[in-house]
């Protein structure tokens, strides 16, 4: 295995601070990184939390007409620098880029975001018509910052978004983590309508599929907390009346 194909596995593996070893290694400067590997520096930056070396290789990713620079420079703006601005310009570019919007919608969940909710809806109903499950993810994301952010009104276009979702997410255990958390959410909305009776049953759906998800997959504890926190939330609206 050459250096090139040994520091994309690591990359694919995770091992994000091990590849950028290997790139100092084999390419000791930011720019004498080959094209074809210079957004994947750039994430190694991004994924150790290195985020002016990542902007820095997404300028260089952007410069050499690659699309993922602009969906690392989506992300360092979204997570890291919180640009809104720059968000916003980088969408008006990429209306229908799922990785891009998705950028944009988790800055748009943040309290302190100034981005409007009319372009949260656009997103969202551009990406019912696409088929990855970054698109369903996207629609997802969108329904929550109504719930979060829109009120009652919100809640009641979250939960129209959210149905969607669960009909694109299909039924399999690779989506169990997702529909478990649209139902735990699904399940935030009706309490905030009022309606305590839909709220529980929702809740127990969210806390019967992250059940299955554990099972399915018993070593993540991430899942394990998950199922906690549905455990938690369909006991205090159990109690509520």
């Amino acid at each position: 295995m050459n250096e090139h194909d040994e520091i994309i596995e690591l990359y694919n593996k995770g091992s994000y601070a091990e590849a950028l070893k290997s790139f100092k290694s084999e390419y000791p400067s930011d720019e004498s990184t080959p094209l074809e590997l210079t957004a994947i520096r750039g994430w190694c930056y991004y994924r150790t939390g290195k985020f002016v070396e990542a902007k820095n290789m997404s300028t260089l990713a952007i410069l050499s007409n690659d699309v993922n620079g602009w969906r690392l420079l989506a992300q360092i703006s979204a997570r890291a620098i919180k640009d809104d601005k720059l968000l916003a310009e980088i969408l008006k570019e990429f209306p229908n880029d799922s990785a891009i919007c998705n950028a944009y919608l988790i800055r748009a969940l943040e309290d302190d975001s100034t981005l409007p909710m009319e372009d949260v809806l656009d997103i969202a109903l551009r990406m019912i018509n696409g088929d990855e499950i970054s698109d369903t993810n996207g629609i997802n994301n969108a329904a929550r910052i109504f719930e979060r952010k829109g009120g009652k009104a919100g809640a009641v276009t979250a939960l129209g978004l959210w149905d969607i979702a669960l009909v694109k997410y299909e039924e399999g255990t690779n989506t169990l983590h997702h529909r478990a958390a649209v139902w735990f959410w699904k399940s935030k909305a009706y309490k905030l309508l009022g309606n305590l009776e839909l709220a529980r049953i929702a809740g127990k759906e969210s806390l019967r599929l992250w059940y299955e998800q554990v099972r399915a997959d018993p070593d993540n504890q991430e899942f394990k907390n998950k199922t906690v926190g549905a455990k938690q939330w369909l006991e205090e609206i159990s109690n509520t009346t």
